[in-house]
């Protein structure tokens, strides 16, 4: 459950990241520094993160993680 959760902060810091920059721009037709790096390391962390977030949401299903399936398979 750990790793969907997380998954799900990843996402709403992402859509918040975007939206504040947005506002920004509309406001000031400019971005400040420390948005475009939180933006960045926002999507970054999005997108490290989906590999384990789709393990734990196929282990939460009942479905077998694949490296698992292989080890199995090998012996």
């Amino acid at each position: 459950m750990l790793p969907i959760a997380m998954g799900i902060k990843l996402v709403l810091d992402g859509v918040t990241n975007v939206e504040l920059a947005r506002e920004e721009w509309s406001e000031n037709k400019a971005f400040c520094e420390y948005c475009q790096v939180a933006t960045v390391c926002s999507i970054a962390s999005i997108v490290l993160a989906v590999p384990e977030v789709l393990t734990a949401v196929g282990t939460l299903l009942g479905r077998r993680d694949r490296d698992t399936e292989a080890q199995g398979n090998t012996r």
